[in-house]
Order: structure tokens, then C-alpha cells, then sequence
């Protein structure tokens, strides 16, 4: 049997010096954007209502996925964030028992180009 889901595209922007956090979702049937910004309780009630659709972004698997899932086991995404810039650490080493929670994530990026040379390629104002 064949589940009903939607493709929701997501991006996280963490300033961890500032202790400030946004994500911003756009559903891909709709178009709808739904923008959520330092608020746990909202980014949780979302997943939930959210959780058995397919998430895509763009080094999501590096970056974003982690930050969802320490937003949503309630760990310091601020530390996460710098342990990756900055420490180039991975995101096993970083939340223990994320792969228990449900999370259904693909991945877009391309090993070949950055996210900046694409944008410009596709003529963006980068």
C-alpha cells in the first residue's frame, strides 16, 4: 500500500553567537512557506503534523538534518553548529539516538559544485 506524503524543502540559517536559529519550510505541492525562528514548541508541533513527509535540501544530510533533529531531542544546536563549521565534525559524533527519530531526508547537494557556484550558474544574485 502506497502512503500519501508530500516534498518539503527546508533550509536552517543558526548564528550561534547571537543564540538565534531560523528554518524556513516550503511545501512543494503548494508553494506554501512557513518560516519558524527560536521557537522549539512550534518547530516540534510542525514535525509532528509533518513527520511521514520527505524532507530535501541542499547539504541537508551534513548540516540541517542534524540541527532538526538536536532542535527536536532538545540539545545545544548552537554547539552543534560551530562543531561542524568550525571542527568539521559529523553528525553521528555529534547527537546520540538521532537515527531513532523519524526523519525522512534526501539530500540534493552536488559533490561537484558548491551551492554558491550553482546559484550562479543559475544566474542568482549571490
Amino acid at each position: 500500500m502506497l502512503k500519501d506524503y508530500r516534498i518539503i524543502g527546508y533550509d536552517f540559517e543558526v548564528f550561534s553567537k547571537a543564540k538565534w536559529w531560523c528554518v524556513t519550510f516550503k511545501y512543494h505541492d503548494t508553494n506554501e512557506i512557513i518560516t519558524i525562528i527560536n521557537d522549539k514548541e512550534e518547530l516540534k508541533n510542525f514535525y509532528q503534523n509533518n513527520k511521514d513527509n520527505i524532507f530535501v535540501g541542499y547539504n541537508c544530510r551534513g548540516y540541517d538534518g542534524v540541527i532538526m533533529k538536536g532542535l527536536l531531542l532538545n540539545k545545544d544546536i548552537f554547539k552543534i553548529s560551530d562543531e561542524i563549521i568550525y571542527n568539521d565534525k559529523k553528525p553521528h559524533q555529534l547527537i546520540r539516538g538521532a537515527n531513532n527519530l523519524q526523519f525522512y531526508n534526501y539530500d540534493v547537494s552536488n559533490k561537484m559544485h558548491s551551492l554558491k557556484q550553482l546559484e550562479a550558474f543559475m544566474g542568482d544574485d549571490i
